[in-house]
């Protein structure tokens, strides 16, 4: 359910650059940097998942601090290319919106934490 609404919200963010970049209101490295962070946000949610899968698996902490590392080694990777490639390739704006996911990541779980403890309340 939390990967729906999170395809959903890039889905919907594609189509705003989309419309964007069509009216030529914005240019064509907003979609290029949008893809790149969108890209990268969904990596990292992936080994977030993983790691946490792992940690209840094997309860190996150093395991898990050690992909903590990573997920910020690759939140990092596409804001570094933004900021070395200025503006040509990847725009920052279009990175920072591709890496939303990973900010409403917690909002979504939160949500369907709540309704799950409300159906088993009733």
């Amino acid at each position: 359910m939390v990967y729906a609404l999170l395809v959903i919200t890039n889905l919907i963010s594609l189509i705003v650059l989309l419309v964007l970049v069509g009216t030529k209101t914005i240019q064509w490295n907003w979609i290029t940097g949008y893809l790149l962070g969108a890209t990268a946000a969904m990596l990292a949610i992936f080994v977030m998942k993983k790691a946490v899968a792992q940690l209840m698996k094997t309860e190996n902490h150093y395991l898990y601090y050690f992909m903590y590392v990573v997920r910020v080694g690759i939140y990092m990777i596409p804001l570094l290319l933004a900021f070395l490639f200025k503006g040509t390739p990847f725009y920052i704006m279009g990175v920072l919106i591709g890496l939303v996911p990973v900010i409403l990541f917690p909002f979504f779980n939160g949500i369907l934490l709540k309704q799950n403890s409300l159906y088993l309340d009733k």
